[in-house]
């Protein structure tokens, strides 16, 4: 059985044999995570990296698999960057700041902005809601 999540923010789970998961947040389920392993079901970590610091602190180690965020937000940013021109002013909406999948997207954006000389003016999260 697969149990998906209502909302961005939904951090609650169900008994499993196994976890796949694109948390949320990057250390609000560490401790979940632990206990969960503690429980021996298996945890696997997809799209947004769990934090390597909450990991190591509870002595986990958990499988990744997912993209460079930071790359492939400079390429975002490289291809924004040829449409405007140096001192041209931008704004950054990104998904929950305490993730690493934004910060990491967040950070490859501002490469290329300052790569171009283009001012950023403000990064806000969006909490990676569309509206």
């Amino acid at each position: 059985m697969a149990n998906g999540i209502k909302n961005e923010t939904d951090t609650a789970a169900q008994k499993v044999n196994a976890i796949v998961l694109a948390p949320a947040d990057s250390k609000a389920l560490v401790p979940v995570v632990r206990s969960a392993i503690d429980k021996g079901i298996i945890v696997v970590n997809i799209d947004n990296q769990l934090d390597a610091d909450a990991l190591e602190e509870k002595n986990i180690t958990v499988p990744f698999v997912g993209p460079d965020n930071r790359a492939g937000a400079k390429l975002v940013g490289d291809h924004l960057a040829k449409t405007l021109k140096a001192g041209d002013k931008v704004g950054i909406i990104e998904g929950v700041s305490t993730t690493f999948n934004a910060q990491q997207r967040t950070l490859g954006y501002q490469d290329t902005m300052k790569a171009a000389n283009i001012t950023l003016v403000g990064v806000q999260s969006g909490n990676w809601e569309i509206e």
